[in-house]
């Protein structure tokens, strides 16, 4: 925890920060081409905090953990590690990025992330609806808000807070996660 980061569930986007997620909706098809073609190359890693019971979440993560750079993006991802390069520094400051899938029918656990010194943008890439009300059916819960993702659209939360994933569909939720430094974060380093 980071004394002094304004915390809120779902920040407003600084304008940087708003061109950057303009710029990922924009790349969402070529992102959805790449997980495609993860899904046949290889499964996922799998996750183990979805509830028992409650179906499967599968992450690939473009990058190793915490670590950036050219030789650690994966050869299989070249999309998103071009999206970590253009967000390598400036005012928008990217520290990871990956797919995330979750299957119909699952949950995942309450769970937080590690610091308040990031943010995580999800751009939606498959968002199921239900199939007679055009409904979205794939939620997340952030300190008790809920919201849908949409397709093609970003969605900026805070991961430090509790947050919960539903999917009440037959079909799997694919999001593209571009995790970022807190815009306080970045402003404090003088960027």
């Amino acid at each position: 925890f980071l004394p002094g980061i304004p915390g809120d569930p779902f920040p407003p986007a600084p304008p940087a920060l708003a061109r950057a997620m303009a710029h990922l909706e924009e790349q969402a098809g070529r992102l959805r081409t790449e997980a495609a073609a993860l899904l046949t190359a290889r499964r996922p890693a799998e996750e183990c905090i979805q509830a028992p019971g409650g179906g499967q979440w599968w992450r690939y993560e473009a990058t190793a953990a915490w670590t950036r750079g050219e030789a650690n993006c994966s050869r299989l991802t070249p999309v998103a590690c071009e999206l970590l390069e253009r967000y390598e520094s400036g005012e928008v400051v990217a520290l990871r990025a990956g797919y995330s899938w979750v299957e119909g029918a699952s949950q995942l656990r309450p769970h937080h992330g590690v610091t308040n010194g990031q943010l995580k943008i999800h751009l939606g890439l498959a968002t199921p609806q239900h199939p007679t009300t055009g409904e979205p059916c794939a939620h997340l819960t952030v300190a008790g808000s809920r919201v849908a993702w949409e397709a093609g659209k970003a969605l900026l939360f805070d991961d430090s807070y509790e947050h919960s994933v539903v999917n009440e569909c037959e079909e799997t939720r694919l999001v593209f996660q571009l995790v970022v430094a807190h815009p306080a974060v970045v402003s404090h380093l003088g960027r």
